[in-house]
């Protein structure tokens, strides 16, 4: 394969950031009414809970979709971080939205539960269950990978590795097999 150029990599970060978050059974992008249904199921859980899964499974993209969902509904929405903003006391019209759970050491997720108790809400994403409610197991599969190649792509190319070759290489971590993908095409 000759090697592209970034602006014509198809898998470039900013197409891939263009992606939907995909229903890990069906493949198909999750659109509105499922978004407004996890966010019902979420004010279900006391407006705490947790975005399930594995590295590469797709959480951040559903985390963010979820984000803009929570600021139409008239949500103030705070994304943080391990620190000192995790400390800063929140509102009860502001959603804090933290991205990778695992991240924070103790004395972080402390903060951060100080931080939520005058939140109107707490939406985390991590790998495996913790001690928030899960909201949602995102999950992975090659049919899914696929899915995203062929969208990128316009469809099959024979130069690439199959999806079920890059799944298996990558442990079901999405990320990483586009990831490789890029590096291909870039004629690395």
């Amino acid at each position: 394969m000759n090697a592209l150029p970034a602006r014509h990599n198809p898998f470039a970060t900013e197409r891939l950031d263009r992606l939907a978050y995909r229903d890990p059974a069906t493949g198909e992008p999750i659109g509105p009414e499922e978004l407004d249904r996890l966010l019902d199921r979420l004010e279900e859980l006391g407006r705490r809970a947790a975005i399930v899964g594995p590295e590469g499974s797709g959480k951040t993209a559903l985390l963010e979709a979820l984000a803009a969902r929570l600021a139409l509904r008239g949500w103030r929405v705070r994304w943080s971080l391990a620190g000192p903003r995790a400390a800063e006391p929140a509102s009860p019209k502001t959603f804090l939205l933290v991205d990778g759970e695992e991240r924070l050491a103790y004395r972080g997720w402390r903060r951060l539960l100080r931080a939520a108790r005058g939140a109107g809400g707490l939406l985390v994403t991590v790998h495996l269950p913790g001690p928030l409610p899960t909201l949602f197991e995102s999950a992975t599969s090659p049919e899914l990978l696929a899915t995203l190649v062929a969208e990128l792509t316009d469809g099959p190319s024979p130069q690439l590795p199959t999806a079920a070759s890059l799944y298996a290489r990558h442990r079901g971590n999405l990320r990483e097999a586009l990831l490789e993908l890029y590096d291909r095409c870039a004629g690395r």
